[in-house]
């Protein structure tokens, strides 16, 4: 149990670096650079911008005790070097991991969702703000959990490509009772999703993504793109793909199942942006 627990917070610790533009799928990112486009992002770690009916607190040095974090749009006190955030759906199960529900969710439907650390740990350094996730370890024992979300509007008056992007390890983690239970390969499914007519949502391109079979240093980027009809609201969506069903079905004996472990560091859409040529009031 103790090693499940580490495997679920060891990373909470680890610093991300912001992916700053896209890659080759299922390779080390790289810097491109790219005209006209915007990008919707996840930060988990941005002070001004927080989850939801979400507790925050910071926290110093030497085993001082939490304080209440300032407004979002006071400066922190940098000398309590961690903030916490609390998850905005809680699954109080244990006091480590919540449950699989706990969910993070932000005012324009971003959210994160899964096991692992009941609060997300950030930096009150503000050279820090915006640099994209510290390292974010989620797990799920089901194929069909959804571990992140991000809506966008495509506000363009031609079709263009979209593309949504994340950056993770994804892992396979046996469980702990019974013990020397045999490993089993499992899947992630990044999907770039459209608003239909019919208002439901509907993939419009996929990327599976494969489980690592040894612990690695490496995050690596994934995407999917498609060509998306101008004025859409399109999303990205990280789900489980192929996962072992679940053993037990209790929340608490959840240490009895496989579980597919995503450890994120950064998810974003990214679209091409409208530039107005006035002379004729088409885009560039």
């Amino acid at each position: 149990m103790k090693t499940f627990l580490r495997t679920l917070t060891s990373a909470l610790s680890a610093q991300g670096v912001l992916v700053s533009s896209p890659a080759a799928v299922a390779e080390p990112s790289t810097d491109l650079a790219f005209q006209f486009q915007r990008e919707v992002s996840m930060d988990v770690c941005s002070w001004t911008d927080r989850p939801i009916n979400s507790t925050c607190v910071t926290v110093g040095t030497s085993g001082s005790p939490p304080l209440a974090c300032a407004p979002p749009m006071s400066p922190p006190d940098t000398s309590r070097p961690v903030f916490y955030l609390t998850a905005s759906e809680r699954c109080p199960l244990d006091p480590y991991i919540g449950c699989p529900r706990q969910r993070w969710l932000w005012s324009d439907e971003r959210m994160v969702s899964g096991f692992g650390s009941k609060e997300i740990r950030c930096p009150t350094d503000p050279l820090q703000w915006g640099t994209g996730f510290y390292t974010l370890p989620l797990l799920a024992s089901r194929s069909d959990h959804i571990f992140m979300r991000i809506p966008a509007f495509f506000a363009h008056q031609a079709a263009k490509k979209v593309r949504a992007q994340v950056k993770l390890r994804a892992y396979s983690v046996r469980p702990m009772e019974p013990a020397n239970l045999p490993y089993q390969p499992m899947t992630a499914v990044l999907a770039l999703q459209q608003l239909n007519a019919n208002n439901q949502w509907v993939d419009i391109a996929t990327q599976v993504i494969h489980d690592e079979t040894q612990h690695t240093t490496t995050y690596y980027v994934y995407e999917a793109e498609a060509w998306v009809a101008p004025f859409s609201m399109v999303r990205l969506e990280l789900r489980g793909g192929s996962v072992p069903a679940p053993r037990s079905d209790k929340d608490t004996e959840y240490y009895m199942n496989y579980h597919l472990e995503l450890d994120i560091m950064d998810g974003r859409v990214v679209l091409p942006e409208c530039i107005p040529d006035h002379s004729t009031g088409t885009c560039l």
